[in-house]
């Protein structure tokens, strides 16, 4: 779990740090369609994103909540 939370970090921060020289470059040569491939790439950015920190939040649950309960069991 943890190397999935790492990657997906990795993949995170090499996508918004690729978006923002081509977001550069669009701004600075006029074209629309390199920050519409920006706009693409944020949003990859942020499924890598959610997905680190469905990774986190599972393992916060283990850690501190425990195993889970059955139905109908009152220990």
């Amino acid at each position: 779990m943890q190397n999935l939370s790492i990657s997906c970090s990795l993949v995170c921060l090499i996508i918004l740090g690729s978006a923002a020289l081509v977001g550069a470059f669009g701004v600075c040569q006029r074209q629309i369609s390199a920050i519409l491939i920006t706009g693409v790439m944020y949003l990859l950015a942020e499924t890598a994103g959610t997905a680190d920190a469905g990774q986190r939040l599972r393992r916060h649950r283990r850690w501190h909540c425990g195993p889970t309960r059955r139905r109908g069991h009152f220990g």
